[in-house]
């Protein structure tokens, strides 16, 4: 048939009937199963029994399929053309991407002729081509050399046997598709060692030939980890080992890099192959460095059995196979490469960090204890901002690794980063308890370290709520309760200012904390709380007795004031239930409370400071 029969299509109804109930359809998916489990593990054991020529039905199938007239216009112009042809044959996307797989193997002596016979119908061989390239790769494309289609397809599918009849008959072996890919590499992307085979026996045949991406035949079996397809090739003297591609990426590097210990092995078998050459497109990487980067320790350990190996090669910002492999926390990669001698255990990236300190940022337990067990490891570098290993920890939260860190004698618990920032700060400013614990244990330790806006640790603890961590802070002796920032706010003003009523509560119950501190613009904390409704802290502060409600801010405006004109009513109440609260008060502008109040249209406040005037 050359066309689709809808007439001769068999009801749903049929196809069940003669199926007696082992076949039924979903109604809500439309999808054709099995009816139990057990049905279909019967079938799958006695597959070959009972559907000996199911691959070769079908193949035929699909090959008829894809023979339509409708399919034989060649392939389309535009993507809006393809995806209709798509749409209204549902059956295309299926054949065209899978008739080969189904005519491989076992069948393919059976569907050769089909095959053959298909091969000569070149509009519908290129429809089938563009319907597949464009599933596989998502990219549309209208350009395909017309000579192309057959042994292109062949060799995607793997049908050595159609191929060697074709190959008989005078086929380009090096003709090459929209990619500039040759058959060769395009059977040697997908592994078909038969069609490969066929193919390097065959006089001018070009085993060096790139395709767009400058890719050899030899590159695409390498990166697709196809070791029996990189063996034929690296059994040829002609072939060439070290070619780069337009990344700047060897074959070698890109089995190295996807952990292809088979292929790895085959290659340094060869005595022109380069261990160390580096790919000038990725950051100057070696393959070491790219096995060492992903965790491939099987290929690793077969690099460092290599006498000419360079484990310290560096990429263009200075980053070791070390430092890639303790980045990305590869325990097992990192033990092998510790081994070694002359491993640079402290080399730094372009970011002057170190293997440990980017193990700490990254929380990688186990490698940080690898490479603390080494007495060269430099537990006090900094990276260019000026944080350690320690700093990063702490700033984290990781209190274990901040106890390894804190055992070894040299380390440096007070170094400042470039904003002169602690670890102690780092670790109070998140809110890491445990840490924080850690760090005051140690008799050094400086508890009111100032980074550079004058905060101290107890600032940011504070500051952020985190009242455990305060608590922690306010038992130390040398505490600096009242300290200011670079704005003169003291931790108790940061705490009011954003709500943290345990904290507050916690410096209220200290008898030297300056309740009624001002900052540069005369803001006190009672100021801060009112003006941004914290009715939890302003009712804390009241109940001091140091506590004065009518401070005057920078603009001349009080508490109450600052609280009435944004409409916080809750605080409006409670500042007014004080017997010296002055309702009338007068700012820079002229304003009182209750002017702000009305402005603003805060009802409930304009009623209560009315009610309060009233009264007095």
């Amino acid at each position: 048939m050359s066309v689709l029969d809808p007439e001769a299509i068999v009801p749903e109804q049929i196809l069940t009937s003669v199926c007696t109930g082992l076949v039924v359809i979903d109604r809500c998916s439309n999808i054709v199963r099995l009816v139990h489990y057990t049905a279909q593990e019967y079938f799958e054991c006695h597959r070959e029994l009972l559907f000996s020529n199911a691959q070769a039905n079908i193949a035929a199938v699909c090959i008829t399929y894809l023979s339509f007239g409708i399919f034989g216009n060649g392939y389309c112009y535009n993507i809006r053309e393809l995806n209709l042809l798509l749409q209204e044959n549902p059956l295309l996307d299926y054949a065209a991407s899978h008739w080969g797989h189904h005519a491989r193997g076992e069948t393919e002596e059976t569907s050769a002729e089909a095959v053959l016979q298909f091969l000569r119908k070149e509009s519908n061989v290129a429809c089938a081509r563009q319907v597949l390239t464009y599933r596989r790769s998502q990219r549309f494309s209208a350009s395909f050399p017309e000579d192309s289609f057959g042994l292109h397809l062949l060799s995607f599918f793997g049908l050595k046997k159609v191929m060697r009849r074709q190959l008989q008959h005078g086929a380009r072996v090096n003709s090459k598709d929209m990619y500039h890919r040759s058959p060769l590499a395009v059977a040697s992307k997908n592994g078909h060692d038969g069609v490969v085979r066929l193919l390097l026996a065959q006089p001018g045949i070009d085993v060096n030939l790139k395709d767009t991406d400058r890719r050899t035949p030899l590159l695409l079996a390498a990166k697709n980890g196809h070791d029996v397809v990189v063996g034929l090739f690296l059994a040829r003297r002609d072939v060439k080992v070290n070619l780069w591609d337009l990344d700047g990426r060897t074959p070698l590097s890109f089995a190295a890099g996807n952990g292809y210990a088979a292929v790895v092995k085959l290659f340094l078998e060869r005595q022109d192959v380069k261990v160390n050459l580096w790919d000038y497109y990725s950051d100057d990487r070696t393959p070491l460095s790219f096995a060492a980067g992903n965790g491939h320790a099987a290929v690793v350990k077969l690099f460092l059995e290599r006498e000419d190996i360079e484990v310290n090669s560096k990429d263009i910002k200075g980053r070791t196979p070390l430092l890639f492999a303790a980045e990305n926390g590869h325990t097992a990669v990192v033990e092998l490469l510790l081994e070694r001698h002359e491993i640079e255990v402290n080399s730094k990236g372009w970011l002057g960090r170190t293997p440990l300190s980017l193990a700490v940022k990254n929380r990688h337990e186990a490698v940080v204890r690898l490479l603390l067990g080494r007495e060269d490891a430099e537990v006090n570098s900094s990276d260019i901002t000026g944080r350690t290993s320690l700093s990063f920890a702490a700033g984290h939260g990781y209190t274990s690794v901040v106890r390894l860190l804190l055992e070894r004698a040299e380390v440096k618990i007070n170094l400042w980063d470039s904003g002169n920032r602690t670890p102690l700060l780092f670790a109070a400013k998140n809110g890491h308890e445990e840490v924080v614990r850690l760090l005051l244990e140690r008799e050094d330790i400086e508890v009111n370290s100032r980074d550079q806006d004058d905060r101290t640790p107890l600032s940011f603890a504070a500051g952020n709520g985190h009242a455990a961590v305060v608590g922690l802070l306010l038992k130390r002796g040398d505490i600096e309760v009242n300290s200011k920032g670079r704005l003169g706010r003291t931790p108790l003003s940061l705490a009011a200012k954003n709500g943290h009523d345990q904290v507050v509560k916690l410096f209220l119950e200290r008898a030297d904390v300056e309740v009624n501190s001002m900052d540069l613009y005369s803001r006190t904390p009672l100021s801060f709380a009112a003006e941004n409704g914290r009715d939890g802290v302003v009712r804390l502060l009241l109940e001091h007795h140091d506590i004065d409600v009518n401070t005057i801010g920078q603009l001349g405006r009080t508490p109450l004031s600052l609280a009435a004109k944004n409409g916080h009513d809750e605080v409006v109440k409670l500042l007014l239930a004080r017997a010296d609260i002055e309702v009338k008060s007068v700012d820079l502008y002229s304003r009182t409370p209750l002017s702000y109040a009305a402005e603003n249209r805060c009802d409930e406040v304009v009623r209560l400071l009315l009610v309060r005037m009233i009264s007095t």
